[in-house]
């Protein structure tokens, strides 16, 4: 009963602390979203795009939320790769700054940003006034959500279980390593699962060795959620989470490595456990940001072959996909739906590409990015239109009536997705 009790304890704690981070996200996007998507595209180099990465990481308290970010501005062309892998490894430095903040005694705190939270989120109409008490009232839960994870593990120091369990994990680091990235990547938040560990650490249930190889493998699991989230993204787009997944988890299986074969583990505690615990996350992601930022614009020859483009995409000399009705004749009952799904899929695609950067372009509109998004426009009006002229070819073609009825469903859908296209365009 007494296990059952501290599961239910700390995971009604991690659980306070998804939420609440997700408050602040979701403050922090509705308020300064614009102004953050629009600093952050115009980075030009490696390093200014890792200090932007950092900093929106430090607002939305999630690296994961960041890749998203990321990956959305790659789609639409606002980021090469170099830039958003770099802004990438910056995003997880600035999640582990986060974790440090959160980890000094904040408690005195906990009431004044509760009060002045709800305040502001209950008693005023304004939009920016509710996202800023919003963002306090997520930061208040969330120390609330820390104190919470404190008492809950505090029983944890006398059981008898636990230095079974830690002497395994300090014999075989590699199973600890697994165990940290499959527990981040089902909290999905790096920041709950190594607060969690500093926390069980702090209490004294977990040893400072066994608790290595946890932040490490959290490391992984973090890069994995990245890949997890941006799973249904254009391919060119995963190649970033995918690069920082292979460079991450390398480089942490390296270290923990090296941490067993030269025997780092006391040298690496200065200070508290929990601390030190922290200040090796921060310092494998300083390591990272400053030695791979760098090298980011040659790694995306090699992503490329890692992830090449399928073999079935046809690429125009301009870089644009091929139109599936151009690679399909007429005549062939067999695979006119496909050919006509694929259409509108590029049709989305587009449509997709011309809404993304739309909102900074209220702040500042150069006059490329206008006149891409026009251009974009164009080509769905000529996708629309040779789509039209292939289904009316099509009808006169031997098709079945449950066929007929599909074709007409999917040139209904393509008609609004090209008044889409033009609206965004207006």
């Amino acid at each position: 009963m007494a296990i059952i009790q501290f599961i239910l304890q700390l995971f009604a704690a991690v659980m306070l602390l998804l939420f609440a981070v997700r408050m602040v996200r979701t403050g922090v996007e509705r308020r300064f979203g614009g102004q953050f998507a629009h600093y952050l595209t115009l980075q030009s180099s490696q390093s200014a795009a890792a200090l932007s990465g950092a900093g929106l990481a430090v607002m939305l308290q999630s690296s994961a939320a960041v890749a998203l970010l990321l990956c959305g501005f790659a789609a639409t062309g606002m980021l090469t790769f170099s830039q958003g892998f770099a802004a990438l490894l910056g995003a997880d430095l600035g999640s582990a700054l986060v974790i440090r903040i959160l980890s000094y005694d904040l408690r005195w705190l906990e009431p004044l940003l509760l009060i002045a939270g709800c305040w502001l989120f209950l008693k005023t109409d304004r939009p920016n006034m509710r996202n800023l008490g919003r963002i306090i009232l997520g930061l208040g839960l969330i120390l609330v959500a820390l104190q919470f994870m404190r008492e809950a593990v505090a029983p944890l120091q006398g059981s008898p279980i636990l230095p079974v369990l830690n002497r395994y994990i300090v014999a075989d680091s590699l199973t600890g390593f697994v165990i940290g990235a499959a527990l981040t990547f089902l909290l999905h938040s790096s920041v709950a699962a190594i607060l969690m560990f500093v926390a069980l650490v702090e209490s004294g249930a977990l040893p400072f060795e066994a608790a290595l190889p946890l932040v490490l493998g959290a490391n992984l699991g973090s890069a994995l959620i990245a890949i997890w989230l941006t799973r249904d993204m254009p391919l060119d787009t995963r190649r970033i989470p995918v690069a920082n997944a292979l460079v991450r988890g390398s480089a942490a299986l390296l270290a923990l490595y090296a941490i067993g074969w030269l025997g780092l583990s006391e040298r690496l505690l200065f200070g508290g456990p929990g601390g030190a615990l922290i200040l090796v996350h921060i310092g494998f992601n300083l390591f990272l940001v400053g030695f791979f930022a760098p090298l980011s614009r040659f790694l995306e020859g090699p992503m490329t072959l890692i992830l090449p483009e399928p073999d079935g995409a046809a690429i125009d000399d301009d870089g644009t996909p091929v139109s599936a009705i151009r690679r399909t004749p007429a005549g062939d009952p067999s695979v006119v739906v496909s050919s006509i799904r694929q259409e509108i899929l590029l049709m989305l695609e587009e449509v997709e590409r011309m809404y993304r950067p739309i909102l900074p372009l209220f702040d500042h509109a150069p006059p490329e990015d206008v006149a891409a998004i026009k251009t974009r426009d164009v080509r769905v009006n000529e996708l629309f239109s040779n789509l039209r002229r292939y289904m009316a070819q099509s009808a006169r073609d031997e098709l079945s009536k449950p066929q007929l009825k599909q074709c007409r469903s999917l040139i209904e859908y393509a008609i609004r997705v090209e008044a889409a296209g033009d609206l965004v365009a207006k």
